[in-house]
C-alpha cells in the first residue's frame, strides 16, 4: 500500500487558527492568533532540513521556528507529519503527546510559557534520539571538484554532503581556532580540490595545515582565477595564431588564382610565335 506523503493535499483553501503573533495591548503587548493557510505553513516548514539526515540539527530548527511563528501544539504536531512523512513521524509521535498546549506570552522565557516550551523541547528531544547522526565517509571522500566545476560550487555540493555523511555537527558558533567540524571540512576540501588548484593553495598558504576554512577558500578561488586567466590567454594565443594561419592560406590561394591564368597566356602568346 502506497504511503501518503502529503497529508494536506487538495486542502490548500483550508485556513487553520493556528499561529500566533504579537500585538499592542491594552496593557502592553499580548499573544492573538491570526488565519494561517495550509499554504502559508507548507513554505513556512521550507527551511527545515530532513530529520533523516541529521536528527540533532532537525531538532534545533523547531525551537527557532517555534519563537519565530508559535504554532499551538496540535499544528506543531502537523506541520512535522507533514514534513517528516508518515513513516518518519511514526518514530516520535508518542513523544509529542496530544496536549493543546501554546504560547501564552511574548517573552519566550517567561513562566506562563513553560507548558508550551517544555512540549517543545519533549518532542524536539525525541527526534535527536529517533534520527542519530549518519556516518558514511565514503560518500564524503568520492565528492570531488569536477573538471570544469568552480570553487564555489564544489565547496557548496561538498558542504551539504559533509553535513549530511560526516557524522560530525557544525556548532553555531566556530570560535577563533578551527576547531575539530572546520578541520576535518577543510581537509576534505583540499583533498578534493582538482590537483592544479591545491598544488597552487599549498604554495601560497603557507600554513594551510591550519589555516582557517575561509582563508583556504580564498586562495583556492584565487588559484582557479589564475588558471582560468592563464587558460583564456592561452586560447587568445591559439586563436591569433590560427588566424594568421588562415589569413596567409587566403592570401595564398588568391595569389596562385591570379598567377594562372598569367602562365596560360604566355603559353598561348609561345605557341603562336
Amino acid at each position: 500500500m502506497k504511503q501518503r506523503t502529503d497529508l494536506f493535499e487538495g486542502i490548500d483553501d483550508i485556513s487553520f487558527q493556528a499561529p500566533m503573533v504579537k500585538i499592542s495591548g491594552p496593557e502592553g503587548p499580548i499573544m492573538v492568533y491570526r488565519p494561517w493557510t495550509v499554504s502559508d505553513m507548507k513554505e513556512a516548514m521550507t527551511h527545515l532540513p530532513d530529520p533523516f539526515d541529521s536528527g540533532k540539527r532537525f531538532a534545533e530548527e523547531p525551537l527557532i521556528f517555534c519563537q519565530e511563528f508559535s504554532p499551538t501544539m496540535p499544528e506543531l504536531r502537523r506541520l512535522l507529519a507533514v514534513k517528516m512523512g508518515p513513516a518518519n513521524w511514526h518514530k516520535v509521535s508518542a513523544e509529542a503527546g496530544n496536549g493543546q498546549e501554546r504560547r501564552e506570552h511574548t517573552n519566550w522565557n517567561n513562566d506562563e510559557n513553560r507548558p508550551y516550551t517544555v512540549a517543545v523541547t519533549t518532542l524536539c528531544n525525541a527526534i535527536k534520539t529517533a534520527f542519530p547522526a549518519r556516518l558514511d565517509l565514503t560518500k564524503v571522500s568520492d565528492c570531488m571538484q569536477k573538471k570544469d566545476e568552480s570553487v564555489q560550487d564544489y565547496y557548496v555540493h561538498l558542504y551539504d554532503v559533509f553535513k549530511r555523511y560526516s557524522g560530525i555537527h557544525e556548532p553555531t558558533n566556530r570560535g577563533e581556532e578551527a576547531g575539530l567540524w572546520e578541520s576535518h571540512l577543510r581537509n576534505c576540501f583540499l583533498n578534493g580540490l582538482r590537483p592544479d588548484i591545491v598544488t597552487s593553495v599549498k604554495s601560497t598558504c603557507i600554513n594551510w595545515k591550519n589555516e582557517r576554512l575561509y582563508n583556504v577558500c580564498a586562495h583556492a578561488v584565487h588559484a582557479q582565477e589564475k588558471q582560468d586567466d592563464k587558460q583564456e590567454r592561452k586560447r587568445e594565443h591559439s586563436d591569433k595564431q590560427l588566424q594568421l594561419v588562415m589569413t596567409a592560406v587566403a592570401q595564398q590561394q588568391g595569389g596562385n588564382a591570379v598567377s594562372r591564368p598569367q602562365r596560360n597566356l604566355y603559353r598561348r602568346k609561345s605557341d603562336g610565335l
